[in-house]
């Protein structure tokens, strides 16, 4: 760009760099510290470019804004980088968005104060005839218009057309310094990045992560709300374990979403925010009814105040809706079998449903009602393809287990499931075998089924198992027709059963002498394998 010489036309469009950027999916912004490119209008030419779809292109490019602190280099990433992806995607959502955040912070706040007050048309240049042409170029001008002067007072269609570089670019550095904003006690920048994200008409995205801290207040996450803009398709707020946070951001939060017509994808995370209620919460769910969602994820683990009286809000919420995923996490919260029934019959009318997850973890009073109430809902779930489904910790016996696994059989195109009842203690193993059964009529790649601490199953059995199916499969049937014929009073340990036990023991350390691996400690290898 500095040594552009010949390459240099009346009508910036036709520069080698430009053209370049039309072949491109992404630029990368480097900002020196006094982010001199915000100054320099053949920079902001690049940047319009990037930012705007006014320049032959029908969507903006992807940017990265890179500096150095420290001797150490700094990045803002236009989405997750590689490493947050996976772990957004194999650990659990939001954590990609987490560390984003906590990566983000340490970007130079003194960078972000310039952008937020960038002015494009206050750039300079070494010729102002370039500036002139540039800047008339920005604003959608003929090229035989382009060393047309600019007029002053500049006229409003044209101000349009420069602001909507310098709204996109701010709203980039908004979103990505607002969790260091927080963390930091620089809130006297929130009137600057909440004014950032209002004036942002054209952003479709909005994620931002908060996650554990201990300095977002009501007030903080009401503006961020107020702020909201009404064009979004995609909005993520990821809260958990805010614990300064209480029903009146919620209500906020709820006025936000009613404004956000267009809005597809939905993510709330309020785990662990004790102080959320079921005012909050209804609010929540009430403002959402007349969005057509296509992916709705809302966590309320943990909110132990939280009880069933938000089960026919969330109904009324889900009724009438295309969504292809829904993640709705109830664990630890105060839901009755009764409406949990009723929540889970009401599932059957998302029949585009592709992605179930669906928690009832720790909820003492949840059982057979809402199980069977769900195996026939599954049986109308014909496009669905992946669920993790929890009843960890219920009343489940094997009466609710046998609808539940008759609705499981039903899914032909189901890929990859995860089924959880740890500490279910009133199922036997004939919850066991229907489930299997269930499961080995499914064309499943991959399957995980957590039957640890159940009391009534005996421990050779009670045990998680995950992996391809069909080896969980094997090993679920093997282990259960392994000890079919066992008897109650063989589960109590007595000498039979230790001779056994020493019997098992000398054929291992026998195996292993023979192959002459005894610097493998055998001993300690089968003191593992026995627990």
């Amino acid at each position: 760009q500095h040594e552009l010489g010949n390459d240099l036309h009346s009508n910036p469009r036709e520069t080698s760099f430009f053209r370049a950027m039309q072949l491109c999916s992404g630029v990368l912004l480097i900002l020196d510290p006094l982010a001199m490119p915000f100054s320099r209008v053949w920079c902001c030419f690049e940047l319009a470019t990037a930012m705007t779809s006014h320049f032959e292109r029908t969507s903006r490019l992807l940017l990265d804004i890179a500096t150095v602190k420290d001797e150490l280099p700094e990045v803002l990433t236009d989405g997750l980088t590689m490493h947050e992806e996976q772990q957004e995607n194999a650990v659990c959502a939001g954590r990609g968005g987490k560390e984003k955040a906590k990566r983000e912070e340490r970007f130079p706040i003194e960078l972000v104060k310039k952008a937020l007050a960038l002015d494009i048309a206050a750039a300079s240049a070494s010729r102002e005839l370039d500036k002139i042409r540039i800047l008339n170029s920005i604003a959608g001008l003929e090229e035989d218009r382009l060393d047309d002067p600019l007029p002053d007072p500049l006229p409003p269609a044209r101000l349009q057309r420069y602001r909507a570089v310098d709204q996109a670019l701010r709203c980039i550095f908004a979103l990505s310094s607002v969790s260091q904003v927080i963390s930091k006690d620089l809130k006297e920048m929130m009137p600057d990045i909440c004014r950032a994200l209002r004036e942002e008409s054209e952003r479709r995205g909005v994620h931002i992560s908060f996650a554990n801290s201990l300095k977002l207040t009501d007030e903080d996450l009401s503006l961020l709300a107020q702020a909201l803009p009404e064009g979004l398709t995609q909005l993520r707020f990821d809260l958990r374990s805010c614990h300064q946070l209480s029903n009146a951001s919620l209500l906020e939060l709820a006025k936000g979403l009613q404004r956000t017509k267009q809005l597809r994808s939905l993510f709330l995370d309020f785990y662990m925010c004790c102080s959320i209620t079921d005012v909050g919460l209804l609010e929540i769910w009430r403002s959402i009814e007349d969005l057509q969602l296509l992916d709705l994820d809302i966590n309320v683990r943990g909110l132990t105040k939280v009880t069933d009286r938000v089960v026919p809000a969330i109904i009324s919420g889900l009724r009438s809706k295309a969504l292809r995923k829904l993640h709705l996490n109830l664990t630890q919260t105060r839901q009755s079998d009764a409406l949990g029934s009723e929540l889970t019959m009401a599932l059957a009318g998302l029949r585009q449903l592709d992605i179930l997850k669906l928690y009832f973890t720790e909820c003492p009073r949840v059982g057979d009602k809402t199980a069977s109430s769900l195996g026939h809902s599954l049986q109308a779930m014909e496009m669905l393809s992946e669920s993790i489904i929890c009843f960890s910790n219920t009343t489940l016996t094997d009466d609710g287990m046998s609808h539940f696994a008759r609705g499981v059989a039903t899914l032909r195109r189901m890929g990859r499931m995860t089924l959880r009842f740890r500490r279910c203690q009133r199922i036997t193993e004939q919850s066991m075998v229907m489930l299997g059964e269930a499961c080995a009529a499914l064309p499943l790649a991959k399957l995980q089924l957590d039957f640890s601490k159940c009391q009534a199953l005996r421990r050779e059995v009670a045990m998680r198992y995950s992996g391809p199916s069909e080896v969980v499969l094997d090993s679920l049937f093997h282990r259960k027709n392994g000890v079919a014929a066992a008897t109650v009073e063989e589960l109590v340990p007595n000498s039979d059963a230790r001779t056994s036990s020493n019997d098992a023991e000398e054929e291992i350390l026998g195996l292993f002498r023979r192959v002459g691996a005894e610097t493998l400690s055998p001993e300690k290898l089968f003191s593992v394998l026995q627990k």
